[in-house]
């Protein structure tokens, strides 16, 4: 018999929801009003789950997705300013490298379930897992050089190792034009 429980009953906004189903555990981005932009208090939620996951030795498999019709938006670019106006000693965006690059260090298979958008740095939390599977609407759109925002240096060489020169060459055509990634 399968074990199945949830860190959370509800289906109101809330940080990332954690169910186990015997061996997969599928952490579910929980804004779906927001297309599950991700908030601060989302970041320290997701690495809590990570860890969580990894000792459990039962769980063999992680599925990362997103509640309703979006994978995410992304990181939620009003913080950014927020934290640069109270001076926090860590920026949203190195606070956002470290749950990327700890999801891509997790000792267990990955797998992204891509159920409609992902945009923003989300792109860079489907990049992360071992498989990405999305629905055939699914679309990638990562806008920070357009909005001048510096992308971290693991998220760039995410981009370049998992889509390769001839994605780079396609996308960099893309953006010249102003079309999305």
């Amino acid at each position: 018999m399968m074990q199945k429980h949830s860190s959370a009953t509800s289906d109101a906004a809330s940080t990332p929801v954690l169910d186990i189903d015997g061996a997969r555990a599928t952490i579910r981005l929980n804004r779906p009003k927001h297309l599950n932009r991700l908030q601060a208090e989302d970041l320290g939620e997701l690495v809590k789950l990570f860890g969580r996951v990894e000792a459990d030795p039962a769980i063999r498999v992680l599925v990362l997705t997103g509640t309703g019709r979006a994978f995410s938006a992304g990181y939620d670019l009003g913080s950014i300013a927020e934290r640069n106006a109270e001076a926090q000693e860590q920026t949203a965006g190195s606070a956002f490298e470290i749950v990327v690059n700890r999801l891509e260090d997790l000792a267990l298979p990955t797998i992204c379930r891509l159920n409609g958008g992902v945009y923003g740095g989300a792109t860079d939390l489907a990049l992360a897992c071992d498989f990405r599977i999305g629905v055939d609407t699914c679309e990638m759109f990562m806008p920070a050089a357009r909005l001048g925002l510096h992308y971290y240096k693991s998220g760039i060489e995410r981009y370049a190792s998992r889509l390769g020169r001839r994605a780079r060459g396609e996308r960099k055509g893309r953006a010249e034009r102003g079309l999305g990634v």
